[in-house]
């Protein structure tokens, strides 16, 4: 009993770990693959200008996008009676195909999307409605927009309002890949996630446990974004990238790079060594395919090399650069801040001493006015 005690609580520990575990990797590989996208982003802008068309700019824009919306908390709705929230699943669903209800069966109904039927229950999530159903209401998608237009509202000379009063931008998607856009020809991207992320209490309002934005990655997210104020970016807020009616997909493919160790050349090389000894005597080497190019000495590697750490210096001057401007601008400010703050001791230092002095000859009229009413009583 002793032994089953414990295998159940092994089980129990497992299933609780692979959640968790999980995440920590989907909060890894965004922040990996984001890590990337702004070095190939700086490395092509030292060749041509990043706009719409750039296809680094796009993926980098749908990794952003995936990250703050990463355990996004959705829009709770409370609805006062069955026949309301039927109402807002049908508004809810009209954006997406041509529907009808066939019928009510307590709290169970059909939903036929053309020649597809689904039966929705109370406390079940929609895959085509992502709306989450229950009797006292009902919870419907959020966009990050709706968080960094309440957060980033602190950011001097911050954008919120020009994209809250776009005419061609409509859904809350597409004002978030406005903003975003913005964010970087303006080179403030990586301030506002910074003032964003400094607002723990609205981050936990509108995050879940888990997300990017409330762990130790959101420290490296800020950071890694401000190598992107070296860049000058050109966009055009009217194009097809701002149009909200599909969702963000990441392309890993310019990311993934297999290099062949040494170990596994020379066993191949002793492989299709082996299949030449063992086949006719007419065979010959030159029946097996080219050979393993290994010559890591060659112009080309060398080139390759130099190439690469050309890159990484001018993205690392990029970085400091860009660094050193942004404490600049940090100990300017502190310094007007000083002296505002010292203006302001003056002020109120001198406000005292005249406060002083009035008391003082408030207290002296008091003291001769009493001293004459006590004359005139003693006369």
């Amino acid at each position: 009993m002793a032994s089953l005690g414990l295998g159940g609580l092994n089980v129990s520990a497992r299933r609780k770990s692979v959640p968790s575990r999980n995440a920590a990797v989907e909060r890894r590989n965004l922040i990996t693959v984001c890590r990337f996208s702004v070095k190939t982003l700086i490395d092509r802008s030292c060749f041509e200008t990043i706009d719409d068309t750039s296809p680094e700019f796009n993926n980098f824009a749908a990794i952003l996008e995936q990250i703050l919306s990463h355990r996004l908390k959705g829009m709770k709705r409370i609805c006062n009676n069955n026949e309301s929230i039927w109402h807002h699943v049908q508004s809810h669903l009209e954006n997406h195909q041509q529907w009808k209800l066939n019928h009510i069966t307590g709290d169970v109904i059909t939903v036929n999307f053309g020649s597809y039927c689904k039966r929705f229950s109370w406390d079940e999530t929609s895959s085509s409605a992502t709306c989450q159903i229950t009797w006292f209401g009902y919870e419907s998608p959020r966009s990050f927009w709706d968080y960094i237009r309440v957060a980033c509202r602190k950011v001097s000379h911050n954008c919120i309002c020009s994209i809250e009063n776009m005419e061609n931008v409509g859904s809350s998607r597409a004002k978030g890949r406005a903003w975003i856009r913005v964010a970087l020809m303006e080179k403030h991207l990586s301030e506002y996630i910074s003032t964003a992320l400094r607002d723990f209490k609205t981050t936990r309002r509108f995050y879940e446990d888990g997300a990017i934005v409330l762990g130790e990655e959101a420290n490296m997210l800020a950071g890694m974004l401000l190598g992107l104020n070296a860049i000058d970016f050109s966009f055009c807020l009217k194009g097809e990238g701002l149009d909200g009616s599909y969702p963000a997909v990441i392309d890993y493919t310019p990311y993934l790079k297999f290099t062949q160790s040494s170990d596994s050349i020379s066993s191949d090389e002793e492989e299709l060594r082996t299949l030449g000894s063992s086949g006719s005597e007419g065979s010959t080497p030159e029946n097996i395919g080219p050979p393993f190019i290994t010559d890591e000495n060659s112009w080309y590697n060398k080139c390759k090399r130099v190439e690469q750490k050309y890159r990484l210096a001018l993205e690392q001057k990029g970085y400091l650069e860009e660094l050193v401007r942004l404490r600049e601008n940090q100990l300017s400010e502190s310094v007007s801040q000083n002296k505002l703050l010292l203006q302001r001791i003056e002020d109120m230092d001198l406000a005292h001493k005249m406060e002083k002095e009035q008391l003082e000859y408030i207290i002296v009229e008091l003291q001769d006015q009493l001293f004459t009413s006590m004359d005139k009583g003693s006369a």
